[in-house]
């Protein structure tokens, strides 16, 4: 019975292609019929300049050119795209790794919002020209998007600034209530290539994302870019990063980097400055709390967690062994309300030294209830009226009492 209804899909499967094939010069002498078609599929307005067919082994391709999709409501922009691959393939009907509708557009400006609250959006896409309007409604079609030549424009809405980015190439796939993303993403002008994977459900709310850069420079991919008031000026080499979220939520970051001449500027006017951070961080969520971990390529170790079970108990343990400080402490400058002396000494005193071992537990309520290090050779330059420290060697102890 199984044998007989899977003979049966095939030999339709076999009709169908075949007066698609049959059809398709006659389709190609009726553009306005098509674009009907597509109109009522997008519900919005759908013309080309010229449309020319043509069969290819998965099933009826499209060439359109001059596509021009119009306002879906009152207020909108028409949307122009110069050229436009379209392609059926009959083997997303059976085989789930392939997709029905497979799309190539060139030439397409993406506009991208950081609102004031923090959120991401997609707010349109258009032409090079200047037109926009909103993403077309694709329902539950099952798609494969291949973009090339992407011209993004950033706006972030709190600091009133736009910044390009250009994709030379950017895919996307959709289908049974999930989205993945591939892109290959460069500034004008600047060194390395971005990078980027995606894989989410089709309505945000869970997601993964992979972001990798190669001989990249800082400051030319960055450094027009203002995160808060923080502002990239210098660094080169790799980066790579991961980010998972659940429910909306980020539940786990790493970040693996492989940079020298690191400089952060900060809101208050003071900088960080790293001459090197090679390894990698760990940042996730627990079940009543979070985990930091880091791992040094020189062999340093730090392993934080963060026990929130209740709104009123917190506990925190922290463990170190053979903790370089140079790369790390220098980032304490970025703590908020910091006084700026501080900051600046911390950011640009160039701290240096190791932390041999340490055991520290703190408590809310309690205090300090555990510590236990060993650190050698710890100094850092003096910096303003800030004094230096130099070879500074010794053993910690201490309880909730001393």
């Amino acid at each position: 019975m199984l044998g007989w209804i899977v003979g049966v899909g095939l030999i339709t499967v076999a009709v169908i292609a075949a007066l698609a094939q049959v059809m398709l010069p006659a389709l190609a002498q009726h553009p306005q019929w098509v674009a009907a078609q597509l109109g009522a599929r997008l519900h919005r307005p759908v013309s080309f300049e010229s449309m020319q067919g043509r069969w290819t082994p998965a099933g009826p391709s499209f060439a359109l050119r001059g596509v021009t999709l119009g306002a879906a409501s009152p207020g909108q922009a028409s949307l122009r795209l110069p050229e436009v691959d379209a392609t059926l393939d009959f083997g997303g009907w059976l085989l789930p790794s392939r997709h029905l509708l497979n799309l190539h557009v060139r030439g397409v400006q993406l506009d991208v919002a950081h609102g004031k609250d923090g959120q991401w959006s997609i707010r349109g896409f258009g032409t090079q020209d200047g037109s926009s309007g909103q993403p077309p409604a694709l329902g539950h079609l099952s798609l494969d998007l291949w973009l090339d030549d992407v011209h993004i424009d950033v706006a972030d809405e709190r600091t009133g600034r736009h910044y390009a980015v250009l994709a030379d190439q950017l895919r996307a796939w959709l289908g049974s209530g999930e989205v993945r993303v591939g892109a290959r993403l460069r500034r004008a002008g600047a060194k390395g290539v971005l990078t980027a994977a995606g894989q989410f459900r089709d309505d945000g709310s869970n997601g993964r994302v992979w972001l990798a850069g190669d001989h990249l420079d800082i400051s030319a991919m960055l450094g027009d870019a203002s995160l808060a008031g923080y502002t990239a000026e210098r660094g080169h080499g790799h980066l790579e990063a991961w980010l998972d979220w659940r429910d909306g939520r980020v539940v786990r970051s790493v970040l693996e980097t492989d940079l020298t001449g690191v400089s952060l500027g900060t809101p208050a006017g003071s900088r960080v400055d790293v001459a090197a951070i090679r390894g990698v961080m760990d940042i996730r969520q627990t079940g009543d709390g979070y985990r930091l971990a880091w791992a040094g390529y020189d062999g340093s170790a730090l392993v934080a967690v963060m026990h929130r079970p209740s709104a009123d108990a917190i506990r925190v343990g922290i463990a170190a062994s053979h903790l370089q400080l140079a790369p790390l402490v220098p980032w304490l400058a970025l703590k908020p309300g910091m006084a700026a002396g501080l900051a600046h000494w911390l950011g640009e005193g160039k701290p240096r030294g190791q932390i041999s071992r340490a055991d520290v537990q703190w408590q809310r309520g309690i205090g300090l209830t555990r510590l236990e290090a060993e650190f050698r050779n710890v100094g850092i330059d003096p910096v303003g009226a800030m004094p230096g420290i130099d070879r500074l060697s010794g053993t910690l102890r201490g309880d909730a009492e001393a």
